[in-house]
């Protein structure tokens, strides 16, 4: 499951995202109950070496990276969504903060076992995103349309003209690049 990055640091090389929102179908088709996601957050918080948890990219191999908050949103909060699990993570690899703020790295996937439970559920899968994105280095945002397949993957879209220029999105939550900068959004 990946979510994006929608707080960062980049003075101090730290990025805070959703790992888990739950009651939502992920990109596996999965989806977890709240009082889940709180037990796989807890848990985690018990492993001896968090500074071995994070790479890139699932490769296995860590990237110096290390978690510098966790913890679960209970009540609304103007960034994350209520019920989620939340990470910061310090990024202390050069080579790693440059993808992190070219939008190469632009989210978290986090990677563990789990027993599946057969249920049935109702879910109602957005076509359709309208958003702002993150504002740029020179703090301007633009509105964002992007539409979605039924797995609620991004599959196109763009954003408005800001400033004389506009942004395509391909894929994933991040713009393609225009005047020499990339944004990224949220979707909801």
């Amino acid at each position: 499951m990946r979510f994006t990055v929608k707080k960062a640091d980049k003075e101090e090389q730290r990025v805070w995202g959703e790992v888990y929102i739950p009651n939502r179908i992920d990109t596996h088709g999965h989806m977890m109950l709240a009082e889940d996601v709180r037990k796989l957050a807890y848990s985690f918080m018990q492993r001896t070496s968090l500074m071995r948890t994070v790479d890139t990219q699932h490769d296995n191999w860590p990237n110096g990276s290390y978690p510098i908050e966790s913890f679960i949103v209970d009540s609304p909060h103007p960034i994350f969504e209520e019920g989620s699990w939340v990470v910061g993570i310090q990024v202390t690899d050069s080579r790693v903060w440059q993808q992190v703020k070219s939008g190469e790295l632009a989210g978290y996937s986090f990677e563990g076992t789990a027993v599946e439970q057969e249920a049935e559920v109702e879910a109602a899968v957005l076509r359709h995103q309208f958003g702002f994105t993150e504002p740029a280095d020179d703090g301007h945002v633009h509105k964002f349309f992007a539409a979605l397949d039924t797995d609620g993957r991004v599959i196109g879209g763009s954003t408005d003209t800001v400033d004389g220029h506009k942004h395509l999105i391909r894929k994933g939550t991040a713009t393609n690049e225009t005047n020499d900068h990339k944004h990224r959004f949220a979707l909801h």
